[in-house]
């Protein structure tokens, strides 16, 4: 690269040095200013340190900066599968709103219809395409943690009741 060619504060890939087998690094350096006593451009790596320059063939090519992004907002969501219609006095989790259905029904459910008795009653909104799933992987994540402090146990597959046998 010819030397008229080397800009300040524009960015270039350097020759740095060679490896044993004659390969050549490069990195990407700022030319920070040409420093004529010495004749060599005193440049900055990405890291901040300050290196020299000496031999203009070492310059390989400018690196343009690229462009910014234009802002594009994100896709819409789709709707949700259930919407509430009513919200509850009391905002609550899944797993609480759960307790409160096991607790009404006192006979064990499946996760699909402890989620629609949970919008049905307006206890709390559980967001996504799947809210059966919400309440199922909060079920099972409380009995995996607390073990027999957990408020619930499962029965089957996707079928949960209260732990009548709840130790703290």
């Amino acid at each position: 690269m010819p030397l008229e060619q080397i800009k300040e504060n524009a960015l270039y890939q350097v020759l740095i040095g060679q490896t044993k087998l004659g390969d050549a690094k490069t990195a990407l350096l700022k030319v920070i200013r040409w420093c004529p006593e010495t004749e060599h451009w005193i440049c900055e790596t990405e890291s901040g340190k300050e290196m020299k320059v000496k031999d203009v063939a070492r310059f390989l090519k400018e690196i343009k900066p690229k462009a910014e992004k234009e802002f594009t907002p994100p896709k819409e969501r789709p709707p949700k599968a259930i919407e509430s219609t009513t919200k509850p006095q009391i905002p609550v989790g899944s797993k609480d709103a759960a307790y409160w259905v096991l607790r009404d029904e006192q006979k064990p459910l499946r996760a699909k219809d402890i989620s629609d008795l949970v919008h049905q009653r307006g206890y709390c909104n559980l967001p996504g395409l799947t809210p059966w799933m919400t309440i199922a992987s909060a079920l099972n994540t409380d009995i995996n943690v607390k073990g027999k402090r957990s408020r619930f146990k499962k029965i089957g597959p996707g079928l949960f009741a209260l732990n009548d046998k709840q130790q703290s």
